[in-house]
């Protein structure tokens, strides 16, 4: 009786098969039979309870969304469907099957998958079932596997029914599409409320006093009576961080001009890369400062000479980005890359310094918390005189939380390959 199952099972999938589709006598342009076949994947989709498990871009066609299906079959020899979403164009589907035989076509990796054309991935279903007849029972195809391959293999017929209902389709694909778009909208301001939480347009990063400014007044006579062309180089240091403070900002608001959430997270990405190349270089600014002060010139020349090699002491690059992040024709893609790129290369500059081997460690770790983190010997005295002396010019920076922050920050990379960052 089982076996008849099987076989009944075969063949109405071999009659499904030979039944010619019935056209449609409504004439539809190619763009509208984009989105009527785009419905009828995203109605699979959402019927047989495909799990979203990537989200790409394409430099041609932008954003898409990949969605599997639940495998079939067994642990061997397994079947699965795959549906890739456009947001922009339309979607594909794919049927993968999965042989373990590291003999097959010539692959030496224990699995192997193949996307199939519509035509093929039936062939080749069929052909296992009938070939292995005794290796499958209708249990690995459950009522709910049956009515996914049924809908499936009805996909032609299924979208020429649609043609006949075109201008229902239609409203909804924009209903659709507006929802789409509010949804975004509310993703993109809840994002913003996290680094501006009094909504007033600033982020919340840039609404503290000028520590590293503030303190170099305060110990100007003392640095004058030491060397005052220092003041000079300090100064240069404080227009920096002016800078780099402005350019967080404009990258801040950038992020209310995403046209997409993997662009979003991009900017995201950049903008706390930034924050943080900014914590780190206003930290040791300020211990550059207290080192001198209190003659810990070994300390002192590693900073400096570290800041020399990044040009620091030079805004150039700074001043350049500001630039380009108002200018509107600048290609985003290529300057958040290049952005990112300078944020982790002077990150990875900063931590090779000898006073910073505990805080690549402390990052290495990404376990790490405030009370188990390393921190240098001879630091330890300088962060107190920090410390006492931030309280002394009535900075409200909380020196441990900043030291947290950049102990434990984890840095965002950028693939300049995906492209996602095109509208």
């Amino acid at each position: 009786m089982g076996d008849q199952i099987k076989y009944d099972y075969i063949n109405q999938l071999k009659s499904v098969v030979k039944k010619k589709t019935k056209r449609s006598s409504v004439k539809v342009t190619p763009t509208q039979v984009k989105k009527i076949g785009k419905k009828v994947h995203m109605d699979i989709v959402e019927e047989f309870k495909f799990r979203k498990c990537k989200q790409g871009t394409d430099e041609r066609k932008g954003v898409w969304n990949k969605y599997r299906s639940h495998k079939f079959l067994n642990d061997k020899f397994y079947f699965e469907f795959i549906i890739y979403d456009n947001l922009k164009y339309s979607s594909t589907i794919h049927f993968y099957y999965y042989d373990p035989n590291p003999g097959n076509y010539g692959k030496k990796n224990n699995s192997i998958s193949t996307s199939l054309r519509w035509d093929e991935w039936i062939e080749k279903l069929l052909y296992y079932l009938e070939n292995n007849f005794s290796e499958w029972s209708m249990n690995m195809i459950d009522d709910k596997t049956q009515n996914l391959i049924l809908n499936s293999l009805m996909f032609n017929q299924t979208c020429e029914n649609l043609k006949n209902n075109w201008s229902s389709i239609e409203q909804g694909i924009k209903k659709e599409k507006i929802k789409r778009k509010k949804e975004f909208k509310n993703e993109v301001s809840n994002i913003l409320d996290e680094f501006d939480s009094d909504k007033d347009g600033i982020i919340d990063f840039n609404q503290g006093k000028d520590d590293f400014m503030n303190l170099l007044k305060k110990h100007q006579v003392s640095i004058i009576e030491i060397d005052q062309n220092h003041i000079t180089k300090f100064i240069q240091v404080s227009n920096y961080l002016k800078t780099k403070r402005e350019n967080i900002q404009k990258q801040f608001e950038k992020i209310k001009t995403s046209k997409n959430n993997s662009q979003m997270n991009e900017y995201i990405g950049v903008l706390k890369n930034q924050i943080d190349t900014f914590n780190l270089l206003s930290y040791n600014s300020m211990i550059m400062i207290i080192s001198l002060v209190e003659k810990d010139l070994i300390t002192f020349n590693e900073i400096y000479l570290t800041f020399d090699k990044l040009n620091i002491f030079n805004s150039n690059w700074e001043n350049e980005v500001s630039n380009k992040l108002e200018n509107i024709g600048s290609k985003l893609d290529d300057l958040m890359f290049s952005i990112n790129k300078m944020e982790i290369s002077i990150t990875n500059e900063i931590l090779k310094m000898s006073l910073m081997n505990e805080f690549q460690m402390n990052r290495l770790n990404k376990t790490v918390s405030q009370g188990s983190m390393k921190i240098n010997d001879s630091l330890k005295g300088l962060n107190s005189s920090l410390s006492s002396n931030l309280k002394i010019i009535g900075s409200k920076l909380n020196l441990n939380n900043l030291l947290t922050g950049i102990n434990t920050y984890q840095l965002y990379t950028l693939n300049k390959n995906t492209k996602s960052l095109r509208s």
